[in-house]
């Protein structure tokens, strides 16, 4: 999906995509992409980003029975879902747990979740860092920058 003419005989159907829910990643040759499926209620509610070939996007799942009980409604409920995987053919970066959609998606906290940022921390390493509505701050290892060594100019960041 990268490139000058990466995108050719406009506009695709589904039927040109590989559903990639429960598969560890596309390996149909012949296809125009993927596409995953998210759970039950979610919802995909920050911008998506592309860093080292990987994407990197934030999700939202309701939990529906919480503003019922009393008080439900103002507090942080739900789930906030870190999704980081190749752009090439949907392998997650997430390791460990044998299931491929576990290795695209990461639980990361309660509530609505921020889009997530990359930051540089040095050389081609990065974090990824985003934000839950229960005030709660997530930075996690990132995957490596493509272009070898990232050097900040100017200013330092320190985590």
């Amino acid at each position: 999906p990268t490139g000058a003419g990466a995108f050719t005989d406009l506009p695709y159907d589904i039927s040109d995509l590989t559903e990639l829910t429960d598969l560890d990643n596309d390996t149909n040759p012949n296809d125009q992409g993927f596409y995953l499926v998210g759970q039950e209620d979610e919802k995909f509610v920050s911008d998506s980003i592309v860093f080292g070939g990987f994407v990197i996007t934030a999700s939202y799942t309701p939990d529906l029975g919480a503003a019922t009980t009393a008080g439900g409604e103002c507090e942080a409920r739900g789930d906030a879902t870190l999704y980081i995987f190749t752009i090439s053919d949907g392998t997650g970066y997430f390791q460990g747990s044998g299931d491929p959609n576990h290795a695209r998606r990461l639980v990361v906290g309660s509530g609505l979740p921020t889009s997530p940022s990359i930051t540089i921390v040095s050389g081609n390493m990065s974090k990824v860092v985003l934000q839950t509505s229960d005030g709660r701050v997530i930075k996690l290892d990132g995957p490596p920058s493509s272009v070898q060594p990232v050097d900040l100019i100017y200013w330092r960041q320190a985590l």
